[in-house]
């Protein structure tokens, strides 16, 4: 154990020693520190120059070379010093066994606890390998994907590819510019439509306003109204009502005697239409004879005298006849 504590240690103070500081990876940048340990174990390096050069592609026998280096670094500084913890306790259990019978039992349960610390160590350290494992086979997929691009791009010719580019996106940017141009001319006329509705909102929000406050002017004029009502339904007495009812009455009386009164009147003016007619004939008749008797005589003219005597008396006779009843 002392002797793994010491190579630990020895790792350490050389990886501290040998921390590389790369002029365009700022300690700022958010891969600052994947950058640093992965430079420090020793998987990846820089340039000469001192740079970085973190945006650049990375090709196939760098990924080999990057690969490589990391599982070195697992077995060299995992799995190795595991794998000597392991020989060590086989060792140390296989010495048990000759010393058994002097072994305490809470020395045996010491040691299977070890060793099944040891197990669980060793299968996540296996899981480990299995994912860098992992990870190479996606990293070689990707790199057959990147070298197959890199052919398809070589072959295209680069010219003809910038120019159908370029044209392709000046036509996009002026389709785009003209869309905005519409765009603003559509919000200006919307901004505009707002504003007429703005206006004749408010239009209609003040004829509402003026609506209600007639509506409630009308109902005071109908509540002052129905007071008014009230009170001079309360001032009108029983015995004023019962008075008015009875002159009802009365003027109804009234009524059915001038009704009757009428009605003989009526009888009244049709006699005296008939003694008039009746007259009115026997003057005629007169009239007649009278002018046969006057064609043979001169002088005055007796028919006009006699008629208007005649119509006299008739008259006379049915005012007589009329104020008499």
């Amino acid at each position: 154990m002392k002797k793994i504590l010491a190579a630990i240690l020895i790792v350490s103070l050389a990886l501290v020693s040998f921390s590389a500081e790369y002029k365009d990876v700022p300690i700022n940048h958010w891969a600052y520190d994947a950058v640093q340990r992965v430079s420090d174990i020793g998987i990846l390096e820089g340039y000469p120059d001192g740079t970085f050069k973190g945006m650049e592609n990375v090709n196939r026998y760098q990924l080999t070379l990057t690969v490589s280096r990391t599982i070195d670094y697992v077995e060299e500084n995992m799995i190795s010093p595991l794998a000597q913890e392991i020989a060590d306790l086989e060792s140390k259990l296989s010495s048990l066994n000759t010393t058994q019978s002097s072994v305490s039992s809470s020395q045996l349960n010491n040691l299977s606890e070890l060793v099944n610390s040891m197990d669980l160590r060793v299968s996540d350290l296996e899981g480990k390998v299995n994912e860098l494992e992992s990870s190479y086979e996606l990293l070689g997929y990707t790199t057959t994907k990147i070298d197959e691009l890199e052919r398809k791009i070589s072959s295209m010719n680069s010219s003809s590819v910038n120019q159908n580019t370029v044209s392709n996106l000046t036509s996009r940017i002026s389709k785009l510019e003209n869309d905005l141009n519409t765009a603003m001319e559509n919000m200006n006329a919307m901004g505009s439509s707002n504003n007429n509705l703005s206006k004749r909102l408010d239009s209609v929000s003040s004829q509402v306003e003026n609506n209600a406050n007639e509506l409630e002017r009308i109902n005071t004029l109908l509540a002052n109204l129905n007071s008014k009502i009230d009170m001079k339904s309360d001032s009108m007495s029983i015995s004023e009502m019962e008075r008015k009812i009875n002159n009802l009455e009365s003027n109804f009386d009234l009524v059915d005697q001038n009704r009757s009164d009428i009605s003989n009147l009526e009888s009244q003016v049709s006699t005296v239409e008939n003694s008039v007619s009746e007259l009115s004939k026997q003057v005629e008749t007169n009239k007649n004879a009278i002018s046969q008797v006057s064609e043979s005589s001169s002088g005055v003219n007796i028919v006009d005298i006699l008629i208007s005597v005649a119509l006299s008396a008739g008259v006379s006779f049915a005012i007589f006849s009329f104020m008499g009843n």
